[in-house]
């Protein structure tokens, strides 16, 4: 504060800041800041101003600039801080309220305050703390608006560690909130604050820069330019939204070195050079595609990535620039290298046809058919083969013998199947069917019942009353009921024992019709 111009340089950094973050929820300290620093040079005017800005912004601690702002008016004359405007049109309005109406030109802030009274006074402050009591209850709804988003953020700061889903999403729903407000300098300054946790996600980015682009050019370029230079200097994604911004606009030499700087970048990415070519080619610029793609072509060490560069060629040469037999010399050349490709196969059958070559086409079949591709693959093509015979062909020989051919294909991938399902249906069965092996049969855990010692004579008989029956006597059998303790069994069937005649006379040897082996009921 010493230095000439010190007071000029502060008041500067403060009007700075609050342009910047002054609409921030947490800008407080910020703003408590600035006006005591006012306040203790006895710049009342400019603490009041301060006030009713601050007054109008939902911030945390809305409730206490009010407080302060009430203290000020009750312990201040109204002439210290009222702007001649405001004492002037307060002046009038209560002269009109007792009917004696002056002119705002008339009147001159030292002469209003030379005739106030104490009344006046009171009636002024009274007037002035309903205003801003007014504006203190609009600004609290804004605050209730925005407290629960609020109240939702848990990190303020940047931080290496990814965000949980339910500060994504509350950001989410903040942004929208705030969009649907509709208020340009509150939603930048959410965008700005969200963007320091949310550094490192591209879609916060991708939307601030959308809804730059709808209020000014250069504030989009500006958004993309920070989060690709910047944060994200390896997401292709949002290099790619920036070259179709750029293009959009008419800048192509921009969007040119955007994906050139991206494919310096990440060396090799096939994304990247299909986007440079799609650039070159919706522009015109068939030269600087077919450029691009022979490169892509030459500078490609895996096998899969070139046939497919080699198909975009063909393809670029027989679509734009109508040349087939180029298109075909190419994809001919590629066949000798990669004769097993699909793609490349695929591609000049469609040169073939296009060129009404029957032959050609004939034998572009045959190539296929002869490759090593899959079987399945080698089906289609058999039945591609038959379908242009069958509409093209001029000898029934040469359908009739494509036709055995794709029978014998289709038995073939038949049986190949079946055989897939057989062996899983024996290993299936192997699984399901028991083992009669007693070495397995241990192994199987099956659970076992402790029960107590029974004798066989137990389990089964208990006791054997004796009837008699005029001159013999019958024993009858009584089975018991198995224990509550032993697994459900179901008993045999007892054989009633058959007493056989009545051979008293005889007892020894027993009659000769008499079969003891087959005791009849």
């Amino acid at each position: 504060m010493n230095q000439p111009n010190s007071a000029q340089t502060l008041q500067g950094v403060f009007k700075d800041a609050m342009d910047s973050c002054g609409m921030d929820y947490r800008s407080d300290e910020l703003w408590n800041l600035y006006i005591e620093y006012e306040l203790k040079h006895e710049h009342f005017r400019e603490a009041m101003t301060l006030y009713n800005r601050v007054l109008n912004i939902p911030t945390q601690s809305y409730q206490m600039h009010y407080e302060r702002c009430k203290c000020l008016i009750s312990t201040r004359s109204p002439v210290e801080f009222l702007t001649e405007e405001e004492l002037g049109a307060i002046y009038a309005e209560m002269q009109a309220e007792n009917d004696y109406p002056v002119a705002m030109e008339d009147l001159a802030s030292e002469d209003i305050g030379d005739s106030l009274s104490e009344a006046d006074v009171q009636k002024i402050r009274q007037h002035f703390l309903d205003a801003r009591e007014q504006m203190y209850l609009r600004n609290e709804m804004e605050v209730q608006k925005r407290s629960a988003f609020e109240d939702g953020i848990k990190q303020l700061y940047f931080v290496s560690m990814p965000l949980n889903i339910k500060q994504l999403q509350n950001w989410r729903k903040y942004l929208a909130f705030e969009k649907s407000q509709g208020q340009h300098d509150r939603i930048v300054v959410l965008f700005e604050r969200c963007l320091i946790p949310c550094a490192m996600y591209e879609e916060f980015w991708l939307s601030y820069a959308q809804y730059m682009e709808g209020q000014s050019v250069e504030a989009a370029r500006s958004v993309f330019e920070r989060a690709c230079r910047t944060h994200l200097p390896r997401k292709f994604t949002l290099h790619h939204q920036w070259a179709f911004f750029e293009e959009k606009h008419g800048e192509l030499d921009s969007a040119r070195a955007i994906l050139h700087n991206l494919e310096n970048v990440l060396p090799g990415l096939v994304i990247v050079r299909l986007r440079r070519v799609n650039l070159e080619r919706r522009n015109g610029n068939l030269q600087e595609a077919e450029r691009l793609l022979r490169e892509a072509v030459q500078n490609s060490g895996i096998p899969g990535v070139a046939a497919f560069y080699t198909v975009k060629l063909a393809r670029l040469l027989l679509k734009l620039k109508k040349d087939p037999e180029k298109a075909r010399d190419l994809l001919m050349e590629a066949l000798e290298k990669e004769p097993n490709s699909p793609c490349l196969h695929e591609c000049l059958l469609e040169i073939e046809i296009s060129r009404d070559a029957a032959d050609d086409v004939m034998l572009c079949l045959e190539r296929a058919l002869n490759s090593n591709i899959h079987d399945s693959l080698k089906g289609t093509w058999s039945q591609r083969r038959l379908e242009f015979l069958e509409d093209n062909g001029t000898s029934v020989k040469s359908l009739l013998k494509a036709y055995d051919e794709h029978q014998i294909l289709v038995e073939k991938d038949e049986l190949k199947r079946k055989g897939n399902d057989g062996s899983e249906g024996d290993e299936k069965s192997k699984k399901a069917k028991p083992s009669n092996d007693p070495s397995v049969q241990d192994n199987l855990s099956i659970p076992k019942v402790t029960q107590p010692a029974v004798s066989a004579v137990e389990s089964s008989v208990v006791t054997t009353p004796s009837v008699s029956t005029g001159n013999k006597t019958v024993t009858k059998p009584v089975t018991t009921q198995p224990s509550p303790l032993l697994p459900a069994y179901v008993p045999r069937p007892l054989i009633r024992p058959y007493p056989g005649p009545n051979f008293g006379g005889y007892n020894n040897p027993l009659p000769w019709g008499y079969n003891r082996f087959y005791r009849p009921f």
